[in-house]
């Protein structure tokens, strides 16, 4: 009968010993070490440099975009409450009338006023507490403003409804008024339409607007 038999191998070096006069020589097993280099750190860390610069970058751009729509939205949403507040006013008052001398327009004008719901519409002991409405300053850079004391209102008397960065288009915008008349006149019932167009520039971010809406005096005349 045979047997087989087989052992672990193990791989050896020789080493002799350069030197010694009796030329012994010994075996070691092999051992086997790996590592990165330091050229191989270097990159990696560059590489990782790199995404990281990247990726703040792209934080710091979706950010500013974010504030820059936040303001956006804001101007937008004043320029509607201005609409609002004209439109709320306008509503419950009486005594419509176009541009500075009254009356009705057929054309876009720069001025609307009307008497306010707890005025006193007559034309004699009235003057002064109407709410007015404008649109001055140049051809492309109008602004809307608002007086409380009358068709006598001064410059100081009116005030901003909306922020710098509205630019409104005066050719484009204003009121017509048609059916001015007291409440006590026999006439057809007054509207108003209002229209408001331009651009909003913020930061060098142009945007253009146009918001038109048509009311109608909610008192009726007799």
């Amino acid at each position: 009968m045979k047997y087989n038999f087989k052992l672990p191998f193990t791989k050896y070096k020789l080493k002799s010993g350069i030197g010694n006069s009796s030329r012994t020589s010994h075996l070691e097993p092999r051992t086997c070490s790996a590592g990165f280099t330091l050229i191989e750190m270097m990159i990696s860390a560059g590489l990782f440099t790199i995404i990281i610069l990247i990726g703040i970058g792209a934080v710091l751009t979706v950010t500013s975009v974010h504030k820059k729509n936040q303001k956006l939205r804001s101007v937008i949403d004043t320029i509607s409450f201005a609409m609002e507040d004209i439109a709320r006013n306008a509503r419950l008052g009486s005594a419509y009338n176009c541009g500075t001398s009254g009356g009705d327009c057929s054309v876009l004008t720069y001025q609307f006023s009307f008497e306010q719901v707890d005025g006193d519409w007559d034309p004699v002991t009235g003057i002064g507490d109407e709410y007015v409405y404008r649109i001055t300053g140049t051809s492309d850079d109008g602004i809307l403003q608002k007086s409380e004391f009358g068709l006598t209102s001064s410059n100081d008397d009116f005030y901003n409804l909306l922020p710098t960065e509205v630019h409104i288009d005066m050719a484009k915008s204003g009121f017509i008024v048609i059916g001015s008349a007291t409440p006590e006149s026999p006439a057809r019932q007054p509207y108003v339409r209002i229209r408001l167009a331009g651009v909003i520039d913020y930061r060098g971010v142009v945007t253009p607007f146009a918001l038109e809406t048509i009311i109608s005096q909610r008192q009726v005349d007799e």
